[in-house]
């Protein structure tokens, strides 16, 4: 008796928003002469434009930050006043990117109103340009992983303009990110916050999971909408999809892109939804959902990562696929400490188990959160594990 999944996925009928197929982007004869003559015309000089660009940006920060105590000081007086020539170089940037006009749908509400923009569908390393000119005034603070903080330039640029950093793997940054982000939302002197309330790069065919940092704090959001569009795909930068730096090279060949950013109307919590992060993640979701007419998926990048790994090992894509979210939160085990014990149970078993093998396994015992994981197949006597 083999186990099945208890219900069929939006992955399994096709719907996969983790995943952006780059093979299939195809340029037509005109397009690859366009992006020839771009090459050898608009790149050079753009170029040196972000070059030097670069070299301000970063004489500003380092003016910006002179006898700053801590990064955590909100910026006023002076340092503010000089924000906007950071939003004036970001603005710059997106204009050699071949971004000249931005349409805007809908109007941004006060921060007073609603402290936090919410953006789903986060699709492009775009995005972050965008978040930097959406004010015009101040530079909002959005949440960064960790690893940006090395990068050159940007790492400078997102830590003097006191971006909130996020390490996925570490349970303690998570939960100072969290504390941050609810200071923040609360404080006045601070700018609007911008949470890329799905955590990942989609490819924007359906909401993933929302994490419940951007809700957190119980106060008002605005759903905030970027989209970015031309004859080819060139933006989209989701996992196992076109490199970024194909994408950024193809920006600057094209003589003119679009953007649009669109605004939603202003959620406003109900007490249940203040004293419930998820429930009020959740219902955002669903708002959303209706609203743009796409639909939402339970399942992580982990999930995902897990159904393409088990199609290595020959077993069907989509039945082998694992929920671990609900490892990571009900039984706090992270996904790399899943991965070891699913690689070192594959090498050492035949790949079945039943309930309590699988809670011996893990080192815990048998319980509620423990057995749901479990009960995911409709075949409770039996359990397929495989490698990523």
């Amino acid at each position: 008796m083999h186990p099945v999944l208890r219900s069929l996925s939006y992955l399994e009928a096709g719907v996969n928003p983790y995943v952006y197929d780059y093979s299939k982007l195809k340029f037509s004869t005109w397009q690859k002469i366009k992006i020839a003559l771009g090459t050898v015309t608009l790149l050079p000089v753009r170029l040196i434009i972000l070059f030097v660009m670069l070299l301000l940006a970063w004489v500003v920060v380092q003016i910006i930050t002179i006898g700053l105590k801590s990064n955590t000081d909100i910026y006023v007086g002076w340092r503010r006043r000089l924000c906007w020539i950071l939003i004036a170089f970001s603005r710059a940037t997106l204009l050699c990117f071949g971004y000249w006009h931005i349409e805007v749908k809908g109007q941004r509400a006060p921060r007073e109103e609603a402290p936090i923009l919410a953006v789903p569908l986060h699709s492009s390393w775009i995005d972050f340009l965008t978040t930097a000119v959406i004010d015009g005034r101040l530079i909002p603070i959005a949440l960064h992983r960790k690893e940006n903080e090395k990068i050159p330039f940007f790492g400078t640029f997102t830590t003097a303009t006191q971006q909130i950093y996020v390490s996925r793997s570490d349970a303690q940054s998570r939960m100072l990110a969290l504390e941050t982000i609810k200071e923040r939302a609360l404080d006045d002197r601070c700018p609007h916050l911008v949470i890329f309330c799905e955590g990942w790069c989609t490819n924007q065919k359906a909401l993933v999971p929302f994490r419940k940092g951007s809700f957190s704090p119980g106060c008002s959001v605005q759903p905030v909408l970027f989209r970015y569009s031309s004859d080819v795909d060139i933006t989209t930068w989701a996992w196992n999809g076109l490199h970024p730096g194909k994408s950024i090279y193809l920006n600057l060949c094209r003589l003119v892109n679009h953007l649009k950013i669109e605004y939603f109307s202003v959620y406003r919590p109900s007490k249940a939804e203040r004293n419930d992060p998820m429930l009020f993640a959740n219902n955002v979701q669903k708002h959303l959902s209706k609203k743009l007419g796409i639909p939402i998926t339970k399942y992580t990048l982990a999930d995902v990562q897990a159904m393409m790994g088990d199609s290595y090992y020959s077993v069907p894509v989509g039945k082998g696929m694992r929920e671990f979210i609900k490892l990571e939160d009900k039984l706090r085990l992270s996904l790399r400490d899943v991965k070891r014990m699913v690689g070192d149970f594959h090498a050492n078993t035949d790949g079945y188990v039943n309930a309590e093998e699988f809670a011996a396994f893990l080192n815990l015992s048998m319980s509620p959160e423990l057995n749901e994981v479990f009960e995911l197949y409709e075949e409770v006597c039996l359990m397929i594990l495989m490698v990523f």
